[in-house]
């Protein structure tokens, strides 16, 4: 009981020790949290990237199928067109969940609207793969043409809010491996530092206080108002040279009455 203590006495060198690595362990506890968090959320948009990637490569195709079908050059582009226009609102319904909130969500709302308009003008144009040449077909046309421009625009838009978000992301990842880590690191070292030299001070006092001993010079030494086991051993040092005093005043009142008998 005695031993557990003194472990936990706040004065003993043990304690702070103790202390000092406690701090050290709970701050990188806390630098691993922080970057574990940081790097599941970068992985996060990693893949939310990899989507909208896949997006955009929807995107471009449809416009491509949109081209071939207005120069009438490739057979089967509407039902392609129609295959990739069900892949893009695929990949619309796996994107939302990530990007409802947040700086993209104005381009993603934008981008759904376009496509979604796109979509029903399509469906409009090229019902029964006909997609006619007419009045309305043309009318059709301009404002396919001008939503899949837009289409375009809002995905271009989202990759750049996706790409901005992964660079802050990984610098702060960065700072927290880089700064923080030296934080941590210099923290450590200057306590450990100011503990090793305060021992270090009691100790030379000790080494200094015992040759004087040995030449016969009996100079307590000054006991610190911090208390820890060095504190224990200067004030025995101390009672032992208050005791050799006593005993070389006894030697010499011993001899003094040993001259006078």
């Amino acid at each position: 009981m005695q031993r557990i203590l003194l472990v936990l006495q706040p004065e003993t060198i043990r304690h702070r020790l103790m202390l000092l690595s406690a701090i050290t362990i709970g701050m990188a506890v806390v630098l691993i949290a922080m970057n574990s968090y940081q790097v599941i959320s970068l992985e996060n948009d990693l893949l939310t990237m990899e989507k909208v990637d896949g997006l955009m490569n929807n995107i471009l195709e449809l416009r491509r199928y949109e081209k071939n079908i207005l120069l009438k050059i490739e057979k089967g582009s509407v039902q392609k067109a129609m295959q990739t226009l069900y892949l893009i609102n695929k990949d619309i319904k796996a994107l939302e969940p990530q990007l409802v909130k947040g700086a993209a969500a104005a381009s993603f709302t934008s981008l759904v609207s376009n496509f979604n308009s796109y979509k029903n003008v399509f469906k409009r144009w090229c019902a029964l793969n006909l997609c006619p040449d007419s009045a309305q077909g043309k009318r059709d046309i301009v404002r396919i043409r001008q939503y899949g421009r837009n289409m375009v625009d809002d995905g271009e838009e989202l990759v750049r809010h996706i790409r901005e978000s992964l660079r802050v992301k990984f610098k702060k990842i960065m700072f927290g491996l880089t700064v923080v880590s030296i934080l941590i690191f210099s923290c450590g070292a200057a306590i450990t530092y100011s503990q090793t030299k305060n021992i270090l001070r009691r100790l030379v006092s000790l080494r200094q206080a015992t040759r004087d001993l040995a030449a016969g010079k009996f100079t307590p030494i000054h006991v610190p108002r911090v208390h820890d086991e060095t504190t224990n051993l200067i004030v025995s040092f101390n009672k032992m040279v208050e005791a050799l005093e006593q005993k070389q005043e006894q030697l010499i009142q011993s001899k003094k009455m040993a001259s006078i008998g």
